[in-house]
């Protein structure tokens, strides 16, 4: 509770009389604790003394190594903060249109203009030979096969040319 009141000393004791309490501690308010945060206590005091200076060290050891890393991840992240504002700058001053509010999780650089997939195109031509049909001045038909052998070049599919064949072995 913050205290609003007078500044002067009888005001001040009033309102630690009615507001500050004793809390739950290890010296003398051992009663005010929780039953588990109690028994920790108890345990505590039966540890050796330099057993309880050792895990006080190493704790503070680990808090140490705890800030250090939490500094450091903060100063990544403000270097990473500072080079992100930074490319913003220099795409707001290479594209005057840019506006990351507007910015759909399209790729940079599209336009409306070049959302033109929906529009047929115009003067589309139709192929000159039809590739479902087969050539009328062909003698033989193309039979395409799936299965092509090295041994004979000269039974590739027409549509494949010749491979020229490699002496020794590959």
């Amino acid at each position: 509770k913050v205290y609003e009141g007078a500044r002067d000393f009888k005001s001040m004791m009033e309102f630690a009389d009615e507001n500050i309490v004793p809390t739950c501690d290890a010296l003398e308010n051992i009663d005010l604790c929780d039953e588990e945060t109690a028994a920790k206590i108890e345990e505590m005091k039966k540890t050796p003394l330099y057993l309880l200076n050792l895990e006080a060290y190493s704790l503070d050891i680990q808090l140490k190594q705890t800030e250090l890393t939490f500094k450091q991840q903060l100063a990544i992240g403000e270097e990473a903060a500072v080079r992100y504002f930074l490319m913003l700058d220099v795409i707001k001053s290479r594209d005057a249109d840019y506006d990351p509010e507007d910015d759909d999780d399209s790729e940079w650089g599209e336009t409306e203009a070049d959302d033109s997939e929906d529009e047929p195109e115009a003067d589309v031509e139709e192929p000159a030979v039809d590739l479902d049909e087969p050539d009328a001045d062909s003698e033989e038909p193309v039979v395409a096969s799936d299965e092509i052998t090295m041994d004979d070049p000269e039974a590739a599919p027409a549509a494949m040319p010749a491979l020229p064949r490699v002496k020794g072995e590959l």
